[in-house]
């Protein structure tokens, strides 16, 4: 059993970190793409994670909400160029880590594409092909794990499909999975009742249904490698 799959069995607290572009906005740095900092930036990009640890965080994210590939080729970085920034993302936050003397876990942050998936418009003009997608998320996950991090953080996801391709590309490399999605509130004009749904409309049930049904993942279910659903923003 990994590290992190036992602190969960722990009741107690776990304590994540906050924002990350914004703490490199405070201090001046600001690219076309923030994961960019990772090579650029390296020590600001260290010295935010240990912060954060200070602040008393026991878990911290890397900076990768948006280092996929889909991502990175607006940046003009790509192919290894753009894996490379995944891989520096981890070991700065490695860094900061062994520089603090703690016991804190790595998550691998893993954002939404850049826009609709094919999943979800039904088609390539509006959204983007699954396999690129798929692609994308699959290099992100080893680039991640090359680096070092200890579990994913697969986050602020607005569609359950994608999420289920993410789980089940990151499920390859046998370490913790957090999923978590960002809904909206809203009320039901017929019944009055408030519901909770992202952007897509998808709700938390949605996920759920989505994860088991096997649909993005040749028919496994995707549950058992789940180690966290939740949400954010």
């Amino acid at each position: 059993m990994s590290l992190f799959r036992e602190r969960l069995s722990d009741p107690r607290p776990l304590l994540y970190d906050g924002g990350f572009g914004s703490q490199l906005f405070a201090r001046g740095i600001e690219l076309i793409n923030s994961t960019i900092a990772n090579d650029t930036h390296p020590e600001a990009v260290q010295d935010i994670h240990t912060a954060y640890i200070e602040a008393g965080a026991e878990t911290i994210g890397t900076n990768t909400f948006v280092a996929s590939a889909l991502h990175l080729e607006m940046a003009d970085r790509t192919g290894d160029a753009a894996d490379e920034i995944a891989r520096q993302a981890a070991r700065n936050a490695r860094l900061a880590v062994e520089k603090s003397g703690k016991q804190v876990y790595v998550g691998g942050s893993m954002g939404p594409s850049p826009g609709a998936i094919e999943a979800d418009s039904g088609d390539t003009v509006f959204g983007i092909a699954n396999e690129k997608v798929r692609d994308a998320h699959a290099r992100l996950s080893k680039a991640l794990v090359d680096g070092g991090v200890d579990f994913f953080v697969i986050e602020t996801q607005f569609s359950a499909k994608e999420a289920a391709i993410v789980v089940n590309e990151a499920r390859k490399h046998g370490l913790p999975i957090a999923v978590s999605m960002t809904y909206k509130c809203t009320k039901d004009r017929k019944t009055g009742e408030v519901v909770y749904k992202t952007d897509w409309g998808h709700s938390p049930q949605m996920l759920i249904d989505t994860l088991a049904s096997g649909e993005y993942s040749d028919g496994e279910n995707l549950l058992p490698y789940v180690d966290i659903v939740g949400l954010n923003c």
